[in-house]
């Protein structure tokens, strides 16, 4: 196993959990922050897991990306909102050969890098995880863990690179040879269980077992999903996403609170572009009708305008 330089653009709950396994592992880590500058600098960083606790005294961490300099690779986990504005931090760490990881939720979120950067460079990770902040310096990992890696231009070569980084850790790791493929597959989970329970906020708010044990919100949270599969499987054209493949999607266990329902209940900033606003306006492009589907991610940017989130 290498030992990397490794910047963690992006310190939340995802940045701070697989930047501290990357640290585990032995890898040379900093984490630009800026909520938890203070305590990780004071009192280093806490991750609770079903993977194993870890604890660490002291981490590097930053307020300034002149203090971290060039990296081997960029680790960004920013909401995908803060996206472009991230792209000057990300150039404070390139070099030649510096590669980007974007472990970020949404569609179109390696073709707005690519304008900017590489595209050999480029790498997509897809975190099937259950993960919340819940304090400064503080992770709880609650489920899962696993992240799938796709590269921009689909290279495998370039692909063993990513796998090489996380060798040794303990975040289970998957590849994919095509980058778009799992960005739909992940999509079929982030548009009906970051959509749904947001929506019910007005309702005083459902974490994700609610839907998965009401037959109602059973049954839109599935045909929602079979709406994402149609517009998925006519982008792809000859790849396929069956709605069968996504039945565990379904069976997710214990009160689990996704993160556009977190952030609308605490009154932040949304993220509605790259998760809902892309993939609808790529089905209208396509042509591809997803009435359940058009119906949530209608409703979630009616909700941003409202609350001028």
């Amino acid at each position: 196993m290498s030992n990397f330089r490794i910047a963690v653009i992006g310190s939340g709950a995802v940045g701070l959990y697989y930047g501290g396994r990357l640290l585990e592992a032995g890898h040379d880590v900093t984490f630009l922050a800026r909520r938890d500058l203070d305590r990780l600098n004071k009192d280093g960083l806490r991750i609770k897991s079903v993977d194993g606790d870890v604890n660490f005294a002291q981490v590097k961490a930053v307020g300034d990306v002149t203090e971290i300099g060039e990296v081997d690779w960029v680790l960004l986990s920013v909401k995908s909102y803060a996206l472009e504005a991230c792209k000057e931090l990300v150039k404070g760490c390139m070099g030649p050969q510096t590669r980007i990881l974007a472990v970020i939720n949404g569609f179109g979120i390696e073709s707005c890098l690519a304008s900017d950067f590489p595209h050999d460079k480029i790498f997509g990770g897809m975190a099937f995880t259950c993960i919340n902040r819940e304090s400064d310096g503080e992770v709880n990992h609650l489920k899962y863990g696993t992240i799938t890696f796709g590269h921009y231009k689909d290279d495998k070569d370039e692909l063993a690179k990513v796998v090489d980084l996380f060798e040794g850790s303990k975040v289970k790791v998957t590849t994919s040879d095509c980058l778009l493929y799992s960005r739909w597959e992940k999509l079929c989970w982030n548009i009906p269980f970051n959509g749904c329970p947001a929506i019910a906020v007005a309702m005083g708010g459902i974490t994700t077992d609610i839907i998965v044990t009401d037959p109602d919100l059973r049954l839109l949270a599935r045909k929602v999903m079979e709406d994402v599969v149609k517009v998925g499987n006519e982008d792809l054209e000859t790849r396929n996403i069956s709605p069968e493949n996504e039945a565990d999607n379904l069976a997710l266990p214990g009160p689990y609170r996704p993160s556009t329902m977190i952030d609308l209940v605490e009154g932040k900033q949304m993220e509605v572009e790259y998760m809902f606003g892309n993939p609808l306006e790529r089905a209208r492009a396509l042509q591809v009708s997803c009435g359940y589907m058009e119906s949530v991610i209608s409703m979630i940017k009616g909700i941003q305008r409202i609350r001028k989130l």
